[in-house]
Parts: C-alpha cells; structure tokens; sequence
C-alpha cells in the first residue's frame, strides 16, 4: 500500500480554522511572549529509533527553580505534560556543571497539529527556531495524516529527520544532500522534493490576488 502524499489542503483550512481559535481564547501578549520563550528556549524534537518508531515532540526545559514558567505554559494552553524535577546527577558526576531542570513536553499528535502549530503560525517565531519549527511542521503533518504506516511514507519522514539534523548545522539542506546517506530510495527523495515545490506553486495560486 503507498501512503497518499498529496497536499496539505485539508490540514491548512484545519490551521486556519484552529488560528481563529487562538486569537479569540489567548491574550495576544501572552502568546507573543510564548513564542518569543520559544525562539530561546524551545526544541522541535524529531528522531526515528532504532525499532523504526518516528518520535515528533516539542519541549521546553528551564531551571528547577522556574517551574511557576512551564506550569503556567501548561495550565494556558491546557496539553502537554509537566515534569517538575529532572535530575542532571549524571552530568554533574562527569564534571559538567548542570542544575536539575523542569519540563514542559508535548507528544500527542493532535495537540501539537490543533494547538501549537495554529499558535505558531499565527505568533511566528523569529529566530533560527523558525527554520526548525518549518521541517518539524511537515513531519507533525505528515504524522497526523498516518504517513508513518506506509513504507513511503516512512522514508519521507526519515529523510525530514535528516533534514533537521543538517539545518541545526546551519548546512543548506539540498547541498548537503547525499542520495544514499539520507533516502533509502532516490524516487522517494524526488517525490518529496516534488511535493514541497507543488504546495509552494498551489499556494500561490489559492492566495487573493
């Protein structure tokens, strides 16, 4: 069976309709300087472990003694998880000078595609965090739409993994690129090249002249 890599239309009237949500629930300055935390302290995490799972996650630590921060971020927005004590023991025993850390974590698929991606796009980040939350944004997408239970699919995101790594080494993406390091299959890798260039070309055509 191939996953249906077609756009992301349904999934963007979907963001539009959950961005109305947001400016007429959220104090606008409250959401402008959450998304200002997260241009500093924010991670867009996507990995692919060694059983093949595809982890897509956004997390925010802070020092144990700003725990009031992330517990407010959590009962705002009302998702995500709330770890009040990481204990950093190990990297104080190896000589690195760490305090215990709180985090604020986000996991579940529908959360971040109907909360923090609509919060995003309508609050942008504006640091290098923007550039990650971009390739994260597609792999949440292609996640809520099941592309993780296609071979395809599967490919598309492990090559969006890749492309994450490189773009946290200020790396231009398709440069870098190398077709057997990075796509199991050459087609696949053309295909989502294809794909992001045909949203991009539709896009344009949809907005009001």
């Amino acid at each position: 069976m191939m996953f249906n890599n077609d756009e992301f239309y349904g999934l963007e009237k979907l963001i539009e309709v959950r961005q109305d949500f947001i400016r007429s629930h959220y104090d606008p300055l409250w959401c402008s300087w959450f998304s200002g935390l997260v241009d500093g302290e924010g991670y867009f995490h996507l990995v692919r472990r060694s059983n093949g799972r595809f982890e897509t996650e956004f997390v925010i630590n802070l020092r144990r003694d700003d725990i009031g921060v992330l517990a407010e971020i959590h009962a705002t927005l009302g998702i995500g998880r709330l770890y009040s004590r990481i204990n950093d023991s190990k990297q104080r025993n190896q000589g690195i000078q760490a305090s215990d850390r709180t985090r604020w974590r986000c996991y579940r698929i529908a959360e971040l595609i109907t909360v923090l991606v609509p919060l995003f796009e309508e609050y942008p980040l504006h640091s290098k965090k923007n550039r990650d939350y971009g390739i994260w944004k597609k792999a949440a997408f292609l996640k809520y739409q099941g592309a993780h239970r296609y071979l395809d699919g599967r490919e598309i995101l492990a090559g969006l993994v890749e492309e994450l790594k490189v773009a946290r080494k200020d790396t231009p993406f398709w440069e870098d690129l190398n077709d057997n390091m990075f796509y199991p299959h050459r087609k696949a890798r053309d295909r989502f090249k294809m794909t992001i260039d045909y949203r991009e070309a539709r896009k344009r055509t949809l907005e009001p002249k």
